[in-house]
């Protein structure tokens, strides 16, 4: 349930209850390859008092969980190379705590990429990741023609280290370029580097948790 209660002069409040459906198949491993598919259904299950920028109530508040049925992720994943994963095709992908790549997963509709990803775990305790990313498939749904989907030419370096007693650094370069020259999606292209360390220490049966 969603409910939005907002002084506005101009909107009315808004209240939704919806209902997301979720089937996931995914095949066991034949010759080192896999296939993944999810399908996602979301319905309003007490009317349409909200706008939800598909359904055209634009006198109320938003709530951005628009009732949709759509394929979420559909993808074919290889690991025939020692130590590594790569997936090609619709995915859900996060890092670290999702500020910059994540799924937006308190959202009915999840944010998904068409991309190509690979995953190396060959070296003790270290994960080296990079993404190749084509198109961003966006909470709004596909049919929100404005804001449901952008493409992009994105590429993504992620390494995460676990070797540190109670500690985990990550390294990362995000490289966004949105390149749909049509839409205003190009303004978020951005170059973002970083590096994040988060950590727990134990006092007997409590716990010390930070992030930097």
């Amino acid at each position: 349930p969603g409910i939005v209660d907002i002084q506005s002069a101009t909107l009315d409040d808004a209240e939704a209850l919806t209902l997301r459906t979720r089937m996931m198949y995914e095949s066991g491993a034949y010759k080192d390859f896999g296939i993944g598919l999810e399908l996602d259904d979301v319905t309003s299950l007490m009317g349409e008092d909200y706008d939800d920028g598909v359904n055209k109530q634009t006198d109320y508040l938003q709530i951005i969980d628009p009732e949709s049925t759509w394929v979420n992720q559909a993808w074919l994943s290889y690991a025939g190379i020692p130590g590594t994963k790569a997936k090609l095709g619709r995915q859900r992908i996060a890092f670290d705590n999702e500020r910059f790549i994540g799924s937006v997963g308190f959202r009915q509709h999840d944010q998904t990429f068409d991309a190509i990803t690979f995953t190396n775990k060959s070296l003790d305790k270290t994960t080296l990741s990079y993404d190749y990313l084509n198109k961003v498939n966006r909470i709004f749904s596909d049919e929100n023609a404005k804001a449901g989907e952008f493409q992009m030419d994105t590429h993504v370096l992620n390494a995460k280290y676990e070797g540190f007693p109670g500690l985990t650094l990550s390294t990362y370069a995000y490289l966004m370029d949105f390149s749909d020259q049509n839409s205003a999606s190009w303004l978020f292209s951005n170059d973002t580097y970083g590096a994040r360390l988060v950590g727990k220490h134990s006092f007997g049966d409590e716990a010390l948790k930070y992030a930097a």
